[in-house]
């Protein structure tokens, strides 16, 4: 599983570079895979503190930068399901925008939605009533904390069980979303990597956004 992975390379690779973050609004920061890995688990243990149990699907509807990478993370080693939704931007039409969100979390189930301050007040608008609506709540309002070990060795996850949900883009009609599974999600990373002949000492820079498939995996 994708786990396995993970608890593999904090015991063997903890100090190598994991990744870099640019930032126009801030320095270059690299992180290795131990930093990864211990800030993931800090953000299952914030996860579980607000009532998140394995299988619940946790929509992040995050602006991109450490926090959605995390809570991605920090889900997964909780064993819930995560899915990254888009933000919304002045590319998008925030009526249509805002109809899509409600009608996928409302379909999907959505257990707990993870937003950022300036969209909340929109998304508690739309996402509010009902026996099954979302908890919704801010990055800031998780208290990150626990200890990266306790998360790694849980490794609640088979290689069959859906490791996040995916969505199209939906530009014909409203998004699809597509359960992935660990092993779904390895094999497509190895015939990746085979295609463009991938080294551990290459180094991929990619814009692509998080929410799409290709910027994801």
């Amino acid at each position: 599983t994708l786990l396995d992975r993970a608890r593999w390379l904090y015991r063997e690779r903890a100090d190598a570079r994991a990744l870099t973050l640019i930032s126009s609004q801030a320095p270059d920061r690299s992180v290795t895979y131990g930093e990864f890995l211990t800030e993931a688990a800090r953000y299952a243990f914030a996860l579980e503190q607000v009532g998140v149990k394995p299988g619940d699907l946790v929509v992040l509807v995050l602006q991109h930068g450490e926090s959605v990478l995390y809570s991605f993370w920090g889900a997964m080693l909780l064993g819930a399901v995560p899915s990254i939704f888009p933000f919304l931007t002045e590319k998008l039409d925030p009526d249509h925008y805002f109809d899509s969100v409600s009608k996928l979390v409302t379909h999907s189930e959505a257990r707990v939605v993870i937003t950022y301050d300036e969209l909340e007040p929109a998304l508690r608008g739309i996402l509010t009533g009902g026996d099954k609506a979302p908890v919704i709540l801010t990055i800031e309002q998780l208290q990150p904390g626990g200890d990266v070990t306790e998360y790694l060795d849980r490794n609640p996850a088979r290689p069959d069980d859906t490791a996040f949900l995916q969505h199209s883009s939906g530009s014909t009609g409203l998004q699809k979303g597509v359960m992935l599974s660990h092993r779904s999600v390895l094999n497509q990373v190895r015939a990746y990597s085979d295609a463009i002949a991938l080294q551990p000492e290459d180094v991929i820079v990619s814009w692509l956004p998080l929410y799409h498939d290709m910027g994801l995996i």
